[in-house]
């Protein structure tokens, strides 16, 4: 599979996993930052370049193309707590379990605050309060 990396003359061939890779940084970035601030972030200097190798991307790992920009709903965050037993349960309403790598990630543990945010393809964003 051929992309182009910052110029249209320098062609270079990626493998399934590294267009996996290309697709996961640009989905993260996507959730807070334009399409040309992503660019620009990845080091493109063409945002017509980026545009046309995230469509190849998305093309050949059949996924598609992630929204940018913040996109939450309107209307306050609910806020939980995470309470201590043997499976670490977020309380508030709804009441939901989380995994522990989740928990690691965000450097949390019990009595801290938890922010969820969701937005309007379904995802949530969850951050240490």
């Amino acid at each position: 599979m051929n992309l182009r990396r910052n110029s249209p003359e320098k062609m270079e061939t990626y493998t399934t996993q590294e267009c996996q890779e290309f697709y996961n940084q640009i989905r993260s970035l996507s959730r807070s930052h334009s399409e040309t601030e992503v660019a620009q972030k990845l080091g493109f200097s063409d945002a017509e370049v980026f545009a046309e190798q995230l469509d190849e991307v998305c093309e050949i790992l059949q996924l598609r193309r992630p929204k940018f920009g913040r996109r939450i709903l309107k209307g306050p965050d609910p806020e939980y707590c995470i309470t201590a037993s043997t499976k670490p349960t977020i309380t508030g309403q709804p009441r939901m379990p989380l995994p522990m790598e989740i928990l690691r990630h965000l450097n949390v543990g019990p009595g801290d605050q938890l922010h969820f945010a969701f937005e309007d393809d379904g995802g949530v964003v969850l951050t240490k309060a």
